[in-house]
């Protein structure tokens, strides 16, 4: 979609037009098309035109984004990916690094994703941290059971980082290693892979307490593992976890059915 009739310069000339797009998607009654039209149309907009939006233009988009008609449950619950990668770039154009990494997470985009978070890195960490800022970016896509696209966003990264310019595993960096062999293990769902591999890279992962939250997830979600006791005395990073998954089994399952895990892609890449 273009924009380049619409006036740049003028924010409420280009609200009028979003609220005018808005409204004709729902009076056609092709509410999910034309909420992925509106959001396209708003972020470039925006872009361009160096605006701060409304707060009516935002509650339109996420009424937009949350639309029954999505075929995705996934997408259902947390909106459309083609949204979140929209606004994730609408954020990253203005460095405001943390909410585009918020919607890089939901957006599906992996090589995007690893762009922006060779940015990241460069602009807010330190240089002996370049294994950390993917690490918790691909075990979080995993708490979402984005296998695939935690793969692709790891090896999109290595290859593109300057300090790291790897094209293919073993790696350097012994955190990087243990984020490959755990996305070979997960197809496999063997138990005693997984808590050898947790045993073997401890010291990578203690570098981060978040890892071991996220990990806990990760082991109930694909080796059967039972849920810490403490999960409620977690505090921040325990809502996060519950905030990101949900507390009802039945929901949760239903999010995941359209799990993206190739189980055949893992199991013929290595023998562990």
């Amino acid at each position: 979609m273009t924009v380049k009739n619409l006036p740049v310069n003028n924010c409420g000339s280009d609200q009028n037009t979003l609220n005018l797009k808005y409204k004709r998607g729902h009076d056609t009654g092709k509410e999910f098309a034309s909420g992925i039209d509106l959001c396209e149309l708003f972020a470039d907009t925006l872009v361009k035109a160096k605006t701060t939006p409304s707060s009516d233009v935002y509650d339109q988009l996420e009424q937009a984004s949350h639309e029954k008609s999505r075929k995705k449950p996934r997408e259902r619950k947390r909106g459309a990916s083609e949204l979140h990668f929209r606004m994730a770039n609408v954020f990253w154009a203005e460095k405001n690094y943390e909410m585009a990494r918020n919607h890089f997470i939901l957006s599906e985009r992996p090589e995007s994703f690893a762009a922006f978070l060779v940015e990241m890195h460069e602009t807010m960490g330190f240089s002996s941290e370049a294994d950390m800022f993917v690490a918790l970016a691909v075990l979080q896509l995993l708490c979402l059971h984005r296998v695939r696209t935690a793969s692709c966003l790891l090896q999109q990264y290595t290859e593109i980082h300057p300090s790291l310019q790897a094209t293919r595993p073993p790696y350097q960096k012994p955190l990087l290693n243990f984020l490959w062999l755990l996305m070979l293990t997960i197809p496999k769902r063997n138990v005693s892979y997984f808590s050898i591999l947790v045993e073997k890279y401890h010291i990578s992962i203690g570098r981060d307490p978040n890892y071991k939250t996220y990990l806990d997830k990760i082991g109930q979600l694909f080796f059967g593992l039972q849920a810490p006791s403490n999960m409620s005395s977690m505090g921040i990073f325990g809502s996060l976890i519950r905030g990101m998954l949900g507390n009802d089994k039945k929901e949760e399952e239903e999010v995941f059915s359209d799990s993206d895990m190739d189980t055949d892609s893992g199991s013929n890449r290595m023998e562990l």
